[in-house]
C-alpha cells in the first residue's frame, strides 16, 4: 500500500491567505483512487507529520486498470 509521509512538520492547520487555494493535488489523488475502488486517506498533525495513504484493490492492478 503506497504511503507518503513528510519529514515531520505536517501541513499548516490554517493556510496563509496567499496559499488559500483548493488542494487540487490531494483531490486528484482521491478521485483516481476512488475510480479504482480504493480509499485515499490523509492524516495531518500540524507540527508533527502529514501522511497520505492510498489502498488499491488487487483486482484493479491485476486487470491493468491502474491509471497512468
Amino acid at each position: 500500500m503506497p504511503r507518503i509521509a513528510d519529514n515531520g512538520h505536517g501541513a499548516p492547520e490554517h493556510p496563509r491567505a496567499s496559499q488559500d487555494r483548493p488542494p487540487f493535488g490531494r483531490i486528484g489523488i482521491r478521485e483516481r483512487a476512488r475510480m479504482l475502488d480504493g480509499p485515499a486517506t490523509i492524516d495531518n498533525r500540524p507540527g508533527a507529520r502529514f501522511t497520505f495513504t492510498v489502498a488499491l484493490p488487487l483486482h484493479a492492478i491485476q486487470q491493468g486498470d491502474v491509471l497512468s
